[in-house]
């Protein structure tokens, strides 16, 4: 079956069977975010605001526990983020970076098979990079934790 585009221009066929779907009117999800093909910004300001909160209380919670036996160790999973489309791979890079300057500790781990090293040297040493495919790496960390 060909691609065709409904009225909000998502695509949709039979490759589109496993996209996420709205709970509420059936409709094919899409994130927040800006899509090739978007000639304006897509928000979702409760989305943002949700986001914004979250890192509000991680670098309180940072602070807190900054300069105790228990610093707050914080470990950010990216998977499969490239260069085409970079966002994903700076806010992970942008948040280690703070959460650290906030008094906390953390590592990222970045799966990517083709591009999987730190984009900032500052985080190098703190940045995991796993040359693989995400479910096939989510696999074997998963058989890796089980006893």
């Amino acid at each position: 079956m060909a691609w065709s585009q409904n009225s909000h221009g998502w695509h949709t066929g039979e490759n589109s069977k496993n996209y996420p779907k709205c709970s509420e009117c059936v409709s094919l999800a899409r994130p927040a975010i800006l899509m090739f093909g978007d000639f304006d910004w897509k928000d979702n300001e409760a989305q943002m605001t949700r986001w914004i909160e979250w890192k509000t209380a991680l670098y309180q919670l940072c602070s807190k526990r900054s300069g105790t036996e228990a610093p707050l160790r914080v470990c950010i999973l990216e998977i499969g983020c490239g260069l085409n489309v970079a966002t994903c791979r700076s806010q992970s890079e942008v948040t280690l970076t703070e959460l650290r300057e906030y008094g906390g500790e953390g590592k990222l781990v970045r799966i990517n098979p083709d591009f999987p090293l730190p984009d900032d040297d500052d985080i190098a040493n703190d940045t995991i990079s796993i040359m693989a495919g995400g479910l096939e790496s989510v696999q074997e960390i998963d058989k890796s934790t089980k006893h």
